[in-house]
């Protein structure tokens, strides 16, 4: 696994090269510049405290890491999925007052209906 996790972050530090993954508000969705073949995950990361996120100040607080594996158009979805989530003003405060997986899983189906 760990030659899969340095493969990894190269993937998402060479993204970070090209542009920030800041989507706004506190929000980054750092991910691999291309689909790496391993299978499709996603991290959700809830901080305590603001971080800098980037050379133009953006603080984030929920960072959300996404990497889809290579050859499976229908995972492609997932972008369409969270963007919904994001989009949504008052997810990043809800999911602060209740910080679970369960939680963050109950709010992406009930924004996904």
């Amino acid at each position: 696994m760990a030659g899969k996790t340095t493969e990894i972050n190269k993937a998402i530090r060479l993204r970070e090269e090209l542009g920030s993954s800041y989507f706004g508000g506190t929000v980054a969705l750092p991910h691999p510049v291309s689909p790496l073949p391993i299978a499709t995950f996603v991290s959700v990361i809830l901080l305590k405290h603001p971080i800098e996120w980037d050379t133009d100040g953006n603080k984030v607080d929920l960072v959300i890491l996404v990497a889809i594996e290579k050859n499976n158009a229908k995972v492609f979805q997932l972008w369409n999925y969270l963007g919904k989530i994001i989009q949504d003003a008052t997810f990043v405060e809800r999911l602060k007052r209740h910080p679970t997986f369960d939680y963050f899983i109950q709010e992406l189906s009930q924004i996904l209906d």
